[in-house]
């Protein structure tokens, strides 16, 4: 295993002087900040962010092209997880599954076992806005009954884990395995996650060193790069 990592490590360090890799480790969010324009034109149809998110949303969509169509509203909801994403009702009434609307709820709450998503470092938030996005990309491949199926499997926790799973290892296939990386170490590490929660993500998502291992298989198999105006 530590042969493993210390290879994805040596992977990592040698490809973080180009500008073409599969993987990226750390995004600089300084960098981003001063293309929040050109960002802005290319990923910010048809979407809907609140203002302290708006960067880290519009990065996290600059890795799935196939959204940029997509209407999505980000919005502040009670839930009883840090976002989640869902088909709006009223468009899943349509025939036509391209005309769907989705909606990613952000959690507001910030005690009481909680994270404070404002306070989350942006490669661990862009981490999380991906996965989020690659529930959508997954939405938009699939029929209204399977949507609905997939919901009432939620029911079942087995059928859950495999699930999100899936979902996680999606978010690494679009290039977001770090920041992925990222987001679960700090819910387990450095964030002020219940006991509950942090023991519900290791159940449910692929753990840290289990990310790493998929970084490094995707890295391996994966023959299309990143675009080049990632640094």
């Amino acid at each position: 295993m530590r042969f493993c990592i210390g290879i994805i490590l040596f992977l990592n360090g040698a490809l973080s002087y180009g500008q073409e890799m599969s993987m990226l480790r750390q995004l600089d969010s300084l960098y981003y900040s001063s293309k929040l324009d050109s960002l802005e034109r290319l990923y910010g149809t048809h979407k809907e962010i609140p203002h302290e998110y708006r960067l880290a949303v519009l990065v996290s969509l600059s890795f799935y092209p196939e959204l940029i169509q997509t209407p999505i509203t980000f919005k502040y909801r009670n839930i009883s997880t840090s976002m989640n994403s869902r088909p709006q009702l009223l468009s899943m009434m349509s025939l036509d599954p391209q005309k769907r609307k989705y909606v990613v709820r952000i959690n507001k709450l910030h005690q009481n076992g909680f994270i404070n998503l404002q306070k989350v470092p942006f490669n661990a938030l862009v981490g999380l806005i991906g996965h989020e996005l690659s529930h959508i990309v997954d939405y938009e491949s699939k029929a209204d009954i399977e949507i609905v199926l997939r919901a009432l499997s939620y029911l079942n926790i087995r059928t859950k884990t495999l699930f999100e799973k899936s979902i996680d290892k999606k978010t690494i296939q679009h290039g977001l395995g770090w920041c992925l990386f990222d987001w679960s170490t700090y819910v387990l590490n450095q964030s002020g996650a219940s006991i509950d929660y942090k023991a519900f993500k290791k159940r449910v998502y692929l753990e840290p060193i289990e990310i790493q291992e998929k970084i490094l298989y995707y890295f391996l198999t994966a023959s299309n790069t990143l675009p080049q105006d990632h640094h």
